[in-house]
């Protein structure tokens, strides 16, 4: 069943260009890297640089790309679509990475996350506190997306149905 016409394809393009570049800034800023440098703006200028390319436009290419394509014409572009979106593709590979440990121990200020390549019951409540708070930033991502290539668009009356349609 077709919901509602996609946005144009270089709205899309350029929104995926952006909207994953916001993100990375935002988390740059309230989380920013590199302790050891005195300067802020560097701090934050590095950590983007990061961020940009392994939390932004990788999981923008890997997970962001096909989603859009299989639900452009399933699912209409509202904000909240997008964002929930958003949330999940920023989110789910931290949850994935969380949930699949590869140490052998590990621990977060003498509590255990990981024994005998097992995740605890603290190390699952910590894997999912950073997916979560990766996946806001990644609603924020989604929130630029549809303000980027979906907002705004009118409403066309559909001639053989009668039904609004965006265009």
């Amino acid at each position: 069943m077709r919901t509602a016409d996609p946005p144009p394809w270089w709205r899309a393009l350029l929104a995926f260009a952006i909207a994953p570049a916001i993100a990375a800034l935002a988390f740059s800023c309230a989380s920013p890297l590199y302790a050891g440098l005195t300067d802020v703006v560097e701090r934050i200028w590095r950590t983007f640089q990061v961020v940009v390319v392994v939390g932004g436009y990788f999981p923008t290419l890997i997970f962001g790309v096909p989603i859009f394509v299989f639900l452009r014409r399933r699912l209409n572009p509202t904000l909240l679509n997008c964002t929930l979106i958003g949330a999940g593709i920023a989110g789910l590979p931290w949850l994935l990475l969380a949930l699949l440990p590869f140490a052998d121990s590990a621990s977060i200020d003498g509590r255990a996350t990981i024994v005998d390549h097992h995740l605890t019951w603290f190390g699952l409540w910590m894997g999912t506190k950073v997916a979560a708070l990766i996946g806001l930033f990644g609603a924020l991502a989604g929130a630029a997306f549809w303000l980027i290539a979906a907002s705004g668009l009118r409403k066309a009356r559909n001639a053989r149905t009668g039904c609004d349609r965006r265009v």
